[in-house]
């Protein structure tokens, strides 16, 4: 058994293989090119095929490894041609043990085929640096295992490095550069796809110019994974600019913030959506959340604990979800998520139940602590639905679900167990409180008609109250429109709206359509086509209302405004019937 008389001219293959044997040397495991190398595969002594001359060194360094330890070695080793082949050997002792023996590991490298390979690569190299140069787009690559991220440019065959540093101190660094939000908050779904990339993806986003970080430009991102030898993963991708800049959405405005908790108000959460799911069908959950007990919460604790009450569910569902989407609140106690990368129910579900838990036990700490629950109602773009309104009327209807199933629960929506239902409820209208509540308020409308038609004017103010604890309100107001007067008024308001001359106008009278009452779910909703009514009630933390009118005999035209504080209200069709003739009886007598 020679040596090849030319080993610079080995016909060999191999690069590189690999296999596990016992100290008897007889192999247990190896790879596909080690068995193809050696030309057998049952019954191997490894050192049968080690050149005589190194079997000695060999085997003393197999005896000698204690665990953990490895040794390197250069020899010959014969292939199922009996030539030789120049190799270099990793011995490794890793402590494995297979059917009762301790082994070592050997990775054999083939010499003269690693330089072959070598000079290839970097002719190959020098290629593709010739490509690169040719032209301007910036290149990136982020090393998932260290977490560095290096953006660099190829000039004349060499890479300049424009910036190297950990993703999250570039992170910080670029995020100094924005003052608006949907900037940031695009930057930040950049990062967290690029920090959990596990397939290629592209993106555009608004940076600092790299020629110039004073000015932000618009850069479309082309990202791919690679692999690198020990199997960890890198992200690598192309930076192009794009220059101009993006236009400013309203929801990365101030002003599509919540005054209040500084969340997303309703038609920011809107454009959001209707953007987000315009562009792509990847799977979203959107999700309606609604604090239970709210009112009773501020009866017994008052506004300002309740204030607090917000402010922490709002703290709660922005921290669990941790970027991950968006959150709004629509009003009062009502809020809104929309998810982002959350690809699974069972993450979906951990979140969900993170933030009842949180507000749960958060609130509940302290002398004037108290139990605070939510519920919440879910579904799923695109499966349920393909636009925002057919989403957030869905995750609305799961909620309704939520609350009539006891509160302090989540519901998803399955079409299996809830479409006939959800379509019963469209059909005839929903309201927050339980069904019974309809059989109540009858008898209550009944027993308050039959006291203001006996007893006139001053029934009228025992009616008040008893009206705001059947229809589940805050608070009622009666004006003479005609007028401009208030009339009379029930309810814990921290102010009452001003709106004397307001309800003069024939502006406001044309709102009510023919109808005899207008509806309200969320104050916010009138704020872009009636400011004037907005600006007045919201400073009275009016959350939802609706107001009916009647004339009366001297033909003023008399309207009732009913009431909830801080929050939304849903009114049924039931509820609208009943406050339409509660105001009928009234103004009778006025």
């Amino acid at each position: 058994m020679l040596i090849s008389d030319n080993i610079y001219n080995n016909k060999s293959n191999m690069l590189y293989c690999s296999a596990t044997f016992t100290h008897n040397y007889l192999v247990m495991v190896a790879d596909d090119y080690f068995y193809n190398y050696v030309g057998k595969l049952i019954n191997i002594s490894i050192t049968d095929y080690i050149h005589p001359d190194f079997k000695e060194e060999f085997t003393n360094i197999c005896e000698s490894l204690k665990e953990g330890e490895s040794q390197r070695m250069i020899a010959y080793m014969k292939g199922k041609d009996d030539t030789y082949t120049l190799v270099h050997i990793l011995l490794s002792n890793t402590g494995h043990v297979i059917e009762d023996n301790s082994v070592i590991e050997a990775e054999v490298y083939n010499v003269f085929n690693t330089g072959k390979k070598y000079f290839k690569l970097h002719d190959d190299a020098d290629k593709y640096k010739k490509f690169l140069s040719m032209y301007n787009d910036y290149l990136f690559d982020y090393d998932i295992a260290t977490g560095f991220l290096s953006i660099y440019v190829y000039r004349s065959m060499k890479a300049t490095m424009i910036k190297k540093m950990h993703i999250d101190d570039f992170e910080k660094y670029i995020m100094t550069f924005f003052n608006n939000a949907r900037h940031k908050q695009d930057f930040r779904d950049f990062m967290y796809k690029l920090r959990n990339a596990n397939e290629g993806f592209n993106a555009e986003i608004t940076c600092p110019l790299i020629t110039d970080s004073s000015k932000l430009g618009l850069y479309k991102v082309d990202c791919r994974i690679i692999y690198k030898y020990n199997r960890s993963k890198v992200v690598i991708g192309i930076i192009k600019s794009l220059g101009a800049q993006t236009e400013e959405a309203y929801y990365a405005t101030q002003e599509g913030k919540d005054f209040f908790t500084g969340l997303l108000n309703k038609r920011a959460c809107k454009e959001y959506v209707s953007d987000a799911i315009s562009s792509n069908k990847d799977m979203h959950y959107v999700a309606m959340i609604d604090i239970d007990d709210f009112k009773n919460i501020n009866d017994t604790y008052g506004h300002l604990y309740g204030d607090k009450v917000i402010l922490k569910v709002a703290s709660i569902i922005n921290s669990t979800l941790n970027g991950r989407g968006i959150v709004g609140r629509f009003g009062g106690d009502e809020f809104f998520i929309f998810t982002n990368w959350i690809n699974t129910e069972s993450q979906l579900r951990s979140i969900l139940t993170s933030i009842k838990q949180k507000v749960r036990d958060e609130m509940s700490q302290g002398e004037n602590g108290c139990i605070v629950t939510l519920s919440i109602g879910v579904c799923q773009y695109p499966d349920n639905g393909s636009d925002y309104d057919t989403l957030v009327n869905k995750a609305d209807k799961c909620l309704y679900i939520a609350k009539n199933k006891g509160k302090n629960r989540y519901i998803i929506y399955d079409p299996a167990k809830h479409g006939d239902f959800l379509e019963d409820m469209g059909r005839k209208g929903f309201s927050m409180a339980p069904i019974k509540k309809g059989e109540n308020l009858s008898l209550e409308v009944a027993d308050m008609a039959i006291d203001i038609i006996r007893n006139g004017k001053e029934a009228v103010k025992r009616a008040l109250p008893r009206a705001c604890k059947a229809l589940e309100i805050d608070g009622i107001r009666i004006y003479n429109a005609t007028k401009g007067k208030l009339i009379d008024y029930y309810g814990e308001y921290s102010g009452l709206p001003d709106i004397l001359e307001l309800i003069k106008t024939d502006k406001f009278m044309e709102k009510f359509e023919n109808r005899n009452y207008v509806t309200v779910v969320y104050t916010s909703n009138i704020e872009s086509f009636y400011k004037e009514m907005y600006d007045a009630v919201i400073a009275c933390n009016i959350g939802g209302m609706i107001y009916s009118y009647f004339k009366n005999d001297e033909g003023d035209n008399i309207v009732m405004f009913y009431d909830t504080f801080n929050k939304s209200f849903r009114w049924n069709e039931s509820d609208k019937n009943y406050i339409v003739t509660l105001t009928k009886i009234v103004t009778s007598v006025l």
